[in-house]
C-alpha cells in the first residue's frame, strides 16, 4: 500500500495483499470466497487467506453483524478489527488502469491498523510498515516545516512522524488508545526485539539508520497522536 500513495517506494516491498470485504454474514463471506476458488484462486492453511500464483491474499470479513467489541471470530481465529469501521467511509480511490480503481486505506488509517496487527501478530513486518510511513509522509506537504510541540520547535527528522501521528488523531478512540497505547510503549523500550532486528534491517550504504532513530521516529509519531505520557526509557 505505501508504494501507491507515498512519493518514497519502501526498500522491501511485500507480495501479499490485505482485502477487506464489507459483508453482512460470514455466509456471505464464505460465497464471495467460493466464487473467487471457481476462477482459479487457491484456499490455504490459514481460513482467510487464498493464493494467486503463489502469492497470499488475506481477505478480512468485515460488518457490525459478524464483529464485537473490534473482535472478528472468523472459525477458530480471533482478530482484532479496530479501525476497520473508517475504510467504507475514509478510503482513497487510487486508479491503476481504466478498468481497475481501488480503494486503500488512507497512510495514517494504515499505520493505526499496522499498530493493532502487530498487537496481534508481533511480526516485524507491521513496525517496518509503520516505519517506512514515519520516514516518508508528507515529505512534500509544507506543514512539517515549523512544527513545534509545546512551544518547542520539531527536529526536522521527527517532524514527519509527530504530523502523521497529528492525522491519525481523526480515527482515535478512547478505547483505541487505550488498546494501543500500551503496545506502542512497550516498542519503545530500549529492550525492544522488533525495533533492534528493524535497525538491522534498514542498514544500507547511503543511510545508517539507528535503533535510536526509530525509537524517535515511534516516539514523536505517538506524540502527535496525544500521547504526550509516553516514556523513551534509557
Amino acid at each position: 500500500m505505501p508504494e501507491l500513495l507515498l512519493e518514497q517506494p519502501p526498500r522491501q516491498r511485500t507480495l501479499d495483499v490485505d482485502i477487506v470485504l464489507l459483508v453482512d454474514t460470514l455466509d456471505e463471506y464464505d460465497q464471495i470466497k467460493a466464487g473467487l476458488f471457481a476462477e482459479g484462486f487457491k484456499p490455504s492453511v490459514v481460513s482467510h487467506r487464498i493464493t494467486w500464483n503463489d502469492r497470499n491474499i488475506d481477505l478480512l470479513p468485515y460488518g457490525p453483524g459478524i464483529v464485537q467489541e473490534n473482535v472478528l471470530l472468523l472459525h477458530d481465529t480471533q482478530l482484532s478489527v479496530i479501525g476497520f469501521e473508517h475504510l467504507s467511509t475514509s478510503g482513497e480511490t487510487i486508479r491503476l488502469n481504466d478498468q481497475v480503481h481501488v480503494n486503500l486505506a488512507p497512510v495514517p488509517l494504515y499505520t493505526l491498523l499496522k499498530l493493532s496487527a502487530y498487537n496481534d501478530r508481533s511480526m516485524i513486518k507491521d513496525v517496518a510498515g509503520i516505519f517506512h510511513c514515519l520516514k516518508a509522509y508528507a515529505v512534500n506537504d509544507d506543514r512539517v516545516w515549523g512544527l513545534e510541540h509545546e512551544g518547542e520547535l520539531l527536529d526536522v527528522n521527527h517532524a514527519a512522524a509527530y504530523l502523521l501521528g497529528k492525522d491519525t488523531r481523526q480515527f482515535l478512540t478512547k478505547k483505541y488508545r487505550n488498546k494501543l497505547q500500551p503496545v506502542l510503549q512497550s516498542l519503545l523500550s530500549i529492550q525492544a526485539t522488533s525495533f533492534i532486528e528493524l535497525a538491522r534491517e534498514e542498514q544500507d550504504e547511503d543511510i545508517e539508520i539507528t535503533l535510536e532513530d526509530i525509537r524517535q521516529r515511534f516516539y514523536w509519531y505517538g506524540v502527535g497522536m496525544g500521547w504526550d505520557d509516553l516514556r523513551l526509557d534509557t
